[in-house]
C-alpha cells in the first residue's frame, strides 16, 4: 500500500512536470513569428509526452518491466489517443451539463479527469512491471 501511495505521488509529480513542459514549449514556440497557436500546441503536447514518458519509464513506474522498449512506446502512444479522447470527451459533455461554467473550470475538470484515466492505463497497460505479470498468471 505504501509503495503504490509513493507510486502515484511520483506520477502526479512527472505529470506535472510533463504539463509545465507542454505549456512552456507552447507558448514559447507561439512567440515566434509566423507559429499558429493550434501548431504551437501540438509541439508542446509533443514536448510535454516525451518528457512524461521518459519520467514515467525511469522513475514513476520504476523496476523491470514487463514489455520492451517499442512495445511500451507504441502502448504509451495508445494511451495518450484514450487520454486525449476522454479529455475532449468530458469537456463536450462538461460543456452541455454545465454551460454556463466558466471553460477554465471545464478545462480544468476534464483534465482531472483525463489524468485519472491515465494513471489507470499507464499502470497496467504501459508500464507494468513483469513480477505483476508472472503473479498474475499464476
Amino acid at each position: 500500500m505504501r509503495s503504490e501511495i509513493a507510486e502515484s505521488l511520483r506520477y502526479g509529480v512527472t505529470i506535472v512536470a510533463g504539463l509545465s513542459v507542454d505549456l512552456a514549449v507552447a507558448n514559447g514556440t507561439a512567440s515566434l513569428p509566423g507559429v499558429a497557436l493550434p501548431v504551437a500546441s501540438v509541439i508542446g503536447l509533443g514536448a510535454g509526452a516525451a518528457v512524461n514518458y521518459l519520467l514515467l519509464n525511469l522513475w514513476a513506474f520504476r523496476g523491470a518491466k514487463r514489455y520492451s522498449v517499442i512495445s511500451r512506446v507504441m502502448r504509451y502512444l495508445m494511451t495518450l489517443a484514450v487520454t486525449a479522447a476522454v479529455r475532449a470527451g468530458a469537456v463536450l459533455v462538461l460543456g452541455v451539463l454545465i454551460p454556463q461554467a466558466a471553460p477554465l473550470f471545464i478545462l480544468m475538470a476534464a483534465t482531472a479527469l483525463s489524468f485519472l484515466v491515465n494513471y489507470a492505463v499507464s499502470r497496467r497497460f504501459v508500464f507494468r512491471r513483469a513480477k505483476e505479470t508472472a503473479s498474475a498468471s499464476s
